[in-house]
């Protein structure tokens, strides 16, 4: 085994790159299948309002699921769609993300909203709660 370089002084550049991880194990041993849980190969195909924060998501596995978005909508992007009614029925479909998203760009993990993930933003802030 070789041993790693010493990462160089300075600041440090981005390097931009893509992982693209199968759903499938595909090694020979069979165990690593740990890369890709809690990855939703199912996405939201179809969105419905039901009142209040409510939706009911049509999944693309075929499956319905209803969310309260309100524990969710949390940030500057989000006033908006908390503030305005006509402007949080306004949501669609980003069909490229499998999401709900707003015509402010505001949208939501499909992972939270199809796995019951926690946001990104609670975890780095320990704010917000799990209920939904």
């Amino acid at each position: 085994m070789r041993p790693c370089r010493p990462l160089p002084a300075g600041p440090l550049r981005a390097a931009r790159s893509l992982a693209v991880l199968p759903f499938v194990d595909l090694s020979r041993e069979k165990d690593q299948d740990y890369f890709y849980e809690g990855i939703a190969e199912v996405r939201i195909g179809g969105v419905a309002t039901l009142g209040g924060f409510r939706v009911r998501l049509s999944l693309t596995d075929g499956s319905t699921r209803e969310v309260d978005l309100g524990p969710h909508l949390n940030g500057p992007v989000f006033d908006p769609v908390r503030n305005d009614p006509v402007f949080f029925r306004s949501l669609r479909v980003d069909e490229e993300f499998g999401t709900i998203v707003w015509p402010n760009g505001a949208d939501i993990d499909p992972d939270v909203l199809i796995l019951d993930r926690m946001p990104a933003s609670f975890e780095a802030t320990g704010s917000g709660s799990r209920a939904g």
